[in-house]
């Protein structure tokens, strides 16, 4: 992963372009090649080219850098808009083919998906489009884990 360009105006120390996303998504591209063993703020820090504790600013620590990483794979669960007079079932079925779609692009990310609470906070799924999503993970990931495509739902 490219670095992060030059110290910049802001907080004291803190490289020009590193946010929040930027973490989390360096943070997905190295457990997506490394696994989630690789996983810490020393090695994100060295990955970004900065100090654990900037990594740690913008992680909120280890339980934030790891909800982070589902926050960035929940970010590319895709459903189509709500078409009027759709049945839920075929909500759910859409819900759970995105799931996996997403999922399948980072398989190291599953266990963290399928234990760590989904957060409110960063990119999160439109509720217009899945409407609560919590109640729908136990089986979504039941169903992807046991690798039920569109064709087995």
């Amino acid at each position: 992963m490219a670095k992060v360009g030059a110290r910049g105006v802001g907080r004291p120390g803190s490289p020009m372009g590193l946010t929040r996303p930027v973490v989390m998504a360096a943070a997905l591209a190295l457990v997506d090649r490394e696994g989630l063993e690789a996983l810490s703020l020393r090695r994100l820090g060295a990955e970004l080219g900065v100090e654990a504790m900037t990594v740690h600013y913008h992680a909120g620590g280890k339980e934030g850098l790891l909800d982070g990483v589902v926050e960035a794979v929940l970010a590319e669960v895709v459903v189509p808009p709500l078409v009027a007079g759709e049945l839920w079932t075929d909500r759910l079925h859409a819900f759970a083919c995105a799931c996996r779609t997403a999922l399948l692009g980072h398989p190291h990310a599953l266990s963290l998906v399928a234990v760590r609470p989904w957060q409110e906070r960063g990119p999160r799924l439109s509720e217009a489009s899945v409407g609560n999503a919590a109640p729908w993970r136990p089986w979504s990931c039941y169903c992807l884990a046991h690798r039920a495509g569109p064709e087995r739902l």
